[in-house]
């Protein structure tokens, strides 16, 4: 998972962390968003979820201020298999030059450009505090979007889609 790529933090990875454990996290309004997002979608595809509902789970959006009924914390990394956080991965742009400089269209020509890169694999600990039959709703939603669309970067890659627990 590659989750913050944009972002600066600490350790110059590109990946969350937590600054107090230098651990990955999933930020809370990340959580949040993949949430509303699938609510959305939801509402959408079926109307199996009312706008209300989904106002109340989310609040009004935008900048006034309202926060929702439940609350999203930042998601934690864990892994009872004890395999390490981080794990080398290797991005290989073939169009540097196009994408540097902005020189020429880009071609099938090109050469591959190694980039050496952080992501994150293992588990993650969601937490939703709220009223309990809305937390229910709240954490269905958030795994219909973690395992249908993922969250983080380079999704269409296969990055940061996830699996429920057995």
């Amino acid at each position: 998972m590659y989750i913050g790529l944009t972002r600066d933090n600490p350790v110059e990875t590109g990946v969350t962390v937590a600054h107090s454990y230098g651990m990955p996290i999933i930020p809370g309004s990340a959580v949040k968003g993949l949430a509303r997002a699938s609510a959305e979608y939801i509402e959408q595809q079926s109307g199996n979820i009312s706008r209300a509902a989904i106002t109340w789970l989310f609040g009004e959006g935008g900048d006034t201020g309202e926060g929702g009924g439940v609350y999203y914390h930042d998601a934690w990394w864990c892994d009872g298999n004890q395999q390490p956080p981080f794990v080398a991965e290797i991005v290989t742009p073939h169009h540097s030059e196009y994408y540097q400089e902005g020189k020429g269209p880009d071609s099938d020509m090109d050469s591959p450009t190694p980039a050496p890169q952080i992501a994150v694999q293992g588990s993650f600990y969601f937490v939703i505090e709220g009223a309990p039959e809305w937390t229910a709703v709240a954490a269905a939603l958030l795994q219909a979007g973690l395992t249908q669309w993922g969250v983080g970067g380079k999704k269409s890659s296969g990055y940061g889609i996830f699996r429920p627990k057995q």
